[in-house]
């Protein structure tokens, strides 16, 4: 990142709608703002709005327009911000008027870098930011606030406050053995040393549940050809999602789709029925199925209750043997063939 270089770019989604935001961070903000409108920058107060006209190469537009002094700001640098009416010609207008006049596009995540380097911000809620941006459910909005919020700095200051103080006892210990000093017992650092890593151990059992609700939870449908893997997916999911026939092997590629369910995210994936396959477009995705095994969290394999269970369903069963499996016999309005059962 070059330190004196005033980067712009558009905040909000590029689209169609009330309001974009177009926003610049560095020392030439106000100096650049003052090329493209008819604000006296000069006599600018901090964090008061203004309307203006934005000068662009193709047309003007009536905007209003914040000027936020450092280090006051979101980046700790010298900050404007441009509200627009919404629209992807306007945003994108103004942008290149940015630029024109001696604004640099920023990179993805520049604004929130530049935070962490000015000190706005630490790394934990730099993440927050994004996690909050990305979220795609109400739990992963929650997870995402505690990090911007400074909860887990806090937790972590916590411990590495405790073991600073035990290396404090021990040095003053070590140290000074001849002064009258009342000195901590070896017991008490060991058992303040051991409540740190009970400390450490419980904020690393939350990864797993943290993984889960930022990410969501990774469901693979698996089974033979012809199961009713796409009709579970199209059921869950509440639309057709997937192309569903009564033609063995219609899905060959990955069929992915999110749903939410208790504001927790289900990433469904449909696969390919699992079969020896001439056809190597359905080898490939058969291959690909196989390979989803590793990073499944939950499998749901499907079973056709109307067939007695064969080699290929073996198969099956003997890829996700060391999964999290949910069997789902389908097809129970047919004459039941099946006889076997699971235990696993």
């Amino acid at each position: 990142m070059e330190k004196n270089v005033t980067i712009c770019a558009i905040s909000t989604p590029i689209g169609n709608g009330g309001i974009s935001v177009v926003r610049m961070s560095g020392n030439e903000s106000k100096a650049i703002l003052q090329k493209i409108s008819n604000v006296c920058t000069d006599k600018m107060e901090v964090r008061k709005m203004y309307l203006s006209t934005i000068r662009t190469k193709n047309f003007n537009e009536q905007a209003l327009v914040v000027w936020f002094k450092a280090p006051h700001s979101y980046t700790g640098e010298d900050m404007v911000e441009i509200q627009c009416h919404g629209g992807i010609v306007i945003a994108n207008g103004i942008l290149d008027a940015l630029v024109e006049n001696g604004a640099t596009l920023a990179e993805a995540g520049e604004f929130s870098k530049r935070a962490f380097l000015n000190g706005k911000m630490s790394l934990d809620r730099a993440e927050g930011v994004i996690d909050m941006i990305n979220a795609q459910s109400a739990e992963a909005v929650k997870a995402g606030y505690n990090l911007l919020s400074g909860k887990l700095k806090e937790r972590v200051s916590q411990i590495q406050s405790k073991l600073t103080d035990c290396q404090a006892k021990l040095e003053v210990a070590l140290d000074y053995p001849e002064e009258d000093i009342e000195y901590s017992t070896t017991q008490e650092i060991k058992q303040e040393i051991e409540t740190a890593l009970k400390s450490i151990d419980d904020l690393l059992k939350t990864t797993a549940t943290g993984r889960i609700v930022k990410n969501g939870i990774n469901v693979l449908i698996l089974g033979k050809p012809n199961a009713g893997k796409s009709s579970l997916l199209n059921a869950l999911l509440g639309y057709n999602r997937a192309i569903v026939t009564d033609i063995a092997g219609t899905t060959r590629d990955i069929v992915e789709d999110t749903f939410v369910y208790k504001n927790i995210a289900f990433n469904i994936t449909d696969t390919a029925g699992i079969r020896e396959a001439n056809n190597i477009v359905e080898r490939i995705g058969i291959e690909k199925a196989e390979e989803c095994v590793k990073s499944a969290d939950i499998i749901l394999v499907v079973l056709d209750g109307s067939k007695p269970i064969d080699e290929q369903d073996e198969k099956i069963l003997s890829l996700v043997k060391d999964k999290v499996v949910l069997y789902v016999v389908n097809k129970i309005d047919l004459p039941k063939k099946m006889t076997s059962t699971f235990d696993r």
